[in-house]
């Protein structure tokens, strides 16, 4: 855990090809160790790529509705949009074909603070999220941005997309 925790945390090695893999495979077990710990370590990890497979690891985990609810806990830890976008990409990637999910109860403050988000990203998929939680916030934002005229064209397609997908 000490050595996975170090080595996460290490911002020179994020643009490597290879490093950020090698460590994935490395802590990827300890899932089943210790699922608390393994979100821990999303928190000080630098590489974006193994914060979303920890996210998306967790969200597919068998013990996944209390690993979700500790995922979002991390979100107002570190408000940086890069670190809450790929936490937020990872447990969409980990819920995948899931149309349904009981919300956590940590779920509502914290959607509403990623809904305020300064990035696109952010809000885009905490607005997914909160589908699959079956948010009623969420499908309201969605018809919202469906009917503003005054959205580009293509924010208006994902918005109908999604209550399309929804049904």
């Amino acid at each position: 855990w000490p050595v996975a925790t170090a080595l996460l945390g290490r911002t020179e090695d994020v643009g490597d090809q290879n490093i950020p893999l090698m460590l994935w495979y490395a802590i990827e077990p300890l899932v089943d160790e210790d699922i608390d710990r393994f979100i821990e370590l999303a928190l000080g990890c630098e590489m974006p790529l193994d914060r979303e497979h920890i996210a998306r690891r967790v969200a597919s985990h068998r013990q996944s509705s209390l690993g979700i609810a500790g995922l979002i806990d991390l979100l107002p830890k570190r408000r940086e949009p890069e670190f809450q976008s790929s936490i937020l990409e990872g447990i969409l990637r980990g819920l995948e074909g899931v149309r349904g999910m009981q919300q956590p109860s940590n779920w509502e403050a914290a959607f509403r603070e990623l809904a305020s988000s300064e990035s696109d990203e952010v809000r885009q998929a905490s607005v997914e999220l909160a589908l699959i939680f079956d948010d009623p916030k969420a499908i309201e934002h969605l018809r919202r941005q469906a009917k503003d005229t005054g959205l580009a064209i293509a924010v208006r397609q994902r918005a109908l997309q999604a209550l399309i997908e929804k049904k």
